[in-house]
């Protein structure tokens, strides 16, 4: 066997092992995604329904997405349950007051 033969053997088994692993983790992003899908619910807001999901055991966090002309988008603004944030007066504050009143109106 000369060497160009082990050498074009070893990157075909080289190749394989990679495949191998590719599809062995998008497996398991499959089935993360579908664990999330599975935990999702719908909820009515006066602008429409907004899709979320309840995961894991510790605090809420609120991710605002698109908010402010997009400079924020992805970002965590704040941590705590409803009631809390609500009481700290912040962004979070002000956004549950234009949901769930009359908007700019009540402000």
């Amino acid at each position: 066997m000369t060497v160009l033969r082990v050498v074009l053997i070893a990157a075909a088994l080289l190749l394989l092992v990679m495949l191998a692993l590719t599809l062995l983790a998008l497996a398991e992003t499959r089935q993360r995604i579908a664990a999330l899908e599975a935990e999702r619910a719908l909820a009515d807001t006066r602008h429409g329904q907004i899709e979320y999901i309840s995961w894991g055991t510790g605090p809420p966090v609120l991710v605002v997405h698109g908010a402010g002309g997009g400079f924020d988008q992805g970002r965590i603004i704040a941590e705590g349950t409803h009631d809390a944030l609500v009481a700290e007066g912040g962004l979070y504050a002000r956004l549950a007051r234009l949901q769930f009143t009359d908007g700019i109106a009540a402000e």
